[in-house]
């Protein structure tokens, strides 16, 4: 099956470039970090945000009591983390040079394939990441992996790839980071939160004092949700919205896609790889007139 570039990279770049992603929306690793609860991906932190939240069940205004002031693990590098985020969008562009290189186009614009995978990375693993979000202290790095995401992007072919090949690689990437935030912890993204929750958000007040500015609401940590239920975004239904997604006419958590169906990204796809469909492997990573793009 060959495969073609609108259907394989992201379409923020005028639907034209679409190499390790598929869709506008989330992205994704070929198992959900959210779902099948991998333990190092999930450490615990106590957050001393208080105040009042919206039961989700009865919509009725609750109050919390205070959670004792807790100094948590150490606060991460950010820069690290940074550094990580640019190293993995020259690693992708890294790749993508070789394939066109070898698919027969020597010249390479290297600043405009980066301005292609910026704040998208892997498969969308870095839509989500935010400076601000990272300076707050709730987000963990796992530099293992970090360098591991790095070497396994490079070492990737350009043609016949084997669908657990690539969403592995995707996956090492995407857990990278990891939220740190119990159970109705005070959040401000998704990121934040252990595996298998998200950052519904309600009241802005509720964005400690001391970290007012670094994010415009704050929500608390809930479990993600099972399919059927209701729904306005895909991160509601799986971790950082890696995997089930939120049906768009039914506001609806729904099942993972079967192969041949029609998909968005890897991470809703049984097979964990989209080239449009669900698919078992790609026979070409980047074609002739996909480089054009980077000419």
């Amino acid at each position: 099956m060959r495969t073609t570039f609108s259907s394989f990279v992201v379409c923020f770049v005028a639907a034209t470039l679409h190499v390790f992603a598929t869709g506008c929306a989330s992205a994704v690793p070929a198992s959900e970090p959210g779902e099948g609860g991998d333990a190092s991906q999930a450490p615990s932190s106590v957050d001393s945000g208080a105040g009042p939240i919206e039961d989700p069940n009865s919509r009725s205004r609750v109050a919390l009591p205070s959670a004792p002031v807790d100094a948590g693990p150490p606060r991460p590098d950010v820069s690290a983390m940074l550094a990580h985020a640019e190293k993995e969008i020259e690693s992708l562009c890294t790749l993508t040079r070789s394939c066109c290189r070898a698919a027969g186009q020597p010249t390479f614009d290297m600043t405009k394939c980066e301005s292609a995978y910026r704040s998208y990375g892997m498969q969308g693993d870095l839509a989500d990441v935010d400076e601000s979000v990272l300076r707050g202290g709730k987000v963990a790095f796992d530099r293992a992996r970090s360098d591991s995401c790095h070497v396994r992007i490079r070492a990737l072919a350009c043609v016949r790839i084997e669908a657990a090949t690539y969403s592995s690689v995707a996956n090492q990437c995407a857990s990278t980071f990891h939220g740190t935030l119990r159970p109705v912890g005070v959040c401000r993204s998704s990121l934040e939160c252990q595996a298998g929750f998200f950052c519904e958000h309600t009241d802005p007040t509720l964005l400690p004092a001391n970290q007012a500015g670094t994010a415009p609401y704050a929500g608390r940590c809930m479990p993600v949700k099972p399919v059927a239920a209701p729904c306005d975004r895909d991160e509601e239904c799986s971790y950082r919205g890696h995997g089930r997604t939120c049906d768009p006419v039914a506001h609806r958590c729904k099942a993972k896609l079967a192969l041949g169906e029609a998909c968005r990204f890897g991470g809703e796809c049984t097979t964990g790889l989209c080239t449009g469909v669900c698919a078992e492997r790609i026979d070409e990573l980047v074609t002739l007139d996909d480089c054009a793009s980077f000419l």
